[in-house]
């Protein structure tokens, strides 16, 4: 966490994403499978059956792209329980938030370009574009 001042704080947040993959037992999922796929994940269970299937193809596994971590982990949880084989692919990104001390809460987007460049200015330090 870096300190500019007693108002703002500059703190590093890291995000997890993830993707993971659902193989199924041959390269056409079984009906029985992809009704057995739908209550593992809010994004499948109003889907349809034969647009699932669709995604599938002819690979025999189905990616589900662009997920937060820790709801990635509990599909992973919830596929597996459902005895399903799945692989989970984990990536982390670092974000820098800056924190109004003040409010106690992160400032919002447009205003702290502004709110950060004027403390950086006021405290002398040198700005390049």
């Amino acid at each position: 966490m870096h300190t500019w001042d007693r108002k703002l704080v500059v703190a590093r947040q890291v995000q997890e994403r993830a993707e993971i993959t659902v193989y199924f037992k041959s390269n056409r999922p079984e009906p029985s499978e992809i009704l057995a796929l739908r209550p593992c994940h809010p994004g499948l269970r109003h889907m349809d059956p034969s647009k699932i299937r669709n995604s599938v193809g002819d690979s025999g596994r189905l990616r589900i792209l662009d997920l937060d971590g820790p709801e990635a982990h509990e599909l992973l949880r919830a596929l597996r329980m459902a005895g399903f084989s799945a692989a989970i692919m984990t990536n982390k990104i670092d974000r820098y938030v800056p924190f109004d001390r003040r409010t106690a809460g992160p400032l919002a987007e447009e205003d702290w370009t502004r709110e950060l460049t004027n403390e950086i200015v006021n405290a002398g330090l040198h700005l390049e574009a």
